[in-house]
């Protein structure tokens, strides 16, 4: 027999006994890690339908108001447009200093590069101002409209998070 069959011996029943030491405490490290990961995902959770459950109740009665005031809905419209028309003209004025810039400097170098980005990016901002009120204006006429299906199915969601005791 060699020399390295007794080292090997003399080496794996240390190791094993150290081995079968530390690995109840390795376990319940690993354990108690899972634990701590399994509550935070469950609170992360219940803290997210709690704000769902705020949200859809402050909606339902923001939804409910313009169902039942007419006059409300059509101020919202009236506030909507004007939004737009407010969204449009400073773009037109910023939309216009910009390419201003690039013709006082003649296109080329600093200048040009500018005002060809700016009235790009206010072009694009613009856009996506308009297009976001535009959107919520209509995402808020379709609940009316549809009043008593989005009432029926709200009101069945919440319920429904109630129930869980958020």
């Amino acid at each position: 027999m060699s020399i390295d069959l007794w080292v090997s011996i003399a080496l794996a029943i240390p190791l094993a006994i150290v081995a079968n030491l530390f690995t109840p405490l390795l376990q319940k490290w690993l354990d108690s890690r899972l634990e701590r990961s399994k509550k935070a995902k469950i609170e992360s959770k219940q803290i997210a339908r709690k704000l769902q459950l705020e949200k859809l109740n402050k909606e339902l009665i923001e939804v409910s108001k313009y169902h039942s005031d007419k006059n409300e809905l059509n101020q919202l419209y009236l506030v909507s447009l004007i939004k737009i028309a407010m969204y449009g003209a400073i773009g037109a004025i910023y939309g216009s200093i910009f390419p201003f810039m690039g013709e006082l400097s003649g296109w080329y170098g600093l200048g040009g590069l500018i005002g060809r980005t700016g009235a790009q990016v206010t072009a694009f901002a613009v856009s996506m101002l308009i297009f976001m009120t535009c959107s919520q204006t209509m995402r808020m006429h379709k609940k009316v409209r549809d009043f008593d299906e989005y009432e029926q199915s709200t009101k069945a969601i919440i319920a429904e998070l109630e129930k869980e005791n958020v």
